[in-house]
């Protein structure tokens, strides 16, 4: 008797085990550290700076979408083409407006530290991740 009730109790924690595996591929816990909003400066070349905010979300069909926000140029939703993200590495292409991004996460996943490409120039920035909700 003490046989089968050992039996029954490792395969019903098989399947409790099972179960959670399964049910964690089908609906993640875990989010990628990049998804949320960033904001940055960013020099403008003639002595000023430029407030740029990078949106990042889950995609639908996996992977990551993005959008971005000038508030000082009243540019909003900017289409970010591609966002990839490989060992802590961030790259962004921002076709729209012939720009492009590359930067390093920090370890605490709360900077990206990088420099921004458009129009012949390369600017630092840097973009710090915002509270959920702002």
């Amino acid at each position: 008797m003490n046989r089968v009730a050992l039996w029954c109790a490792v395969v019903l924690a098989g399947s409790i085990c099972a179960g959670a595996v399964a049910d964690e591929k089908v609906n993640p816990t875990k989010t990628d550290p990049v998804v949320g909003s960033w904001q940055g400066i960013l020099p403008n070349g003639m002595g000023g700076e430029i407030r740029v905010v990078l949106k990042v979300k889950s995609a639908p069909e996996g992977g990551l979408s993005a959008t971005m926000d000038s508030p000082d140029q009243n540019a909003s939703d900017i289409p970010v083409a591609s966002i990839t993200v490989d060992a802590g590495k961030v790259a962004l292409d921002v076709a729209a407006v012939r720009g492009s991004y590359e930067g390093k996460l920090d370890p605490e996943k709360l900077e990206i530290s990088g420099t921004w490409k458009q129009s012949g120039q390369t600017l630092p920035l840097v973009f710090k991740k915002q509270p959920a909700g702002n």
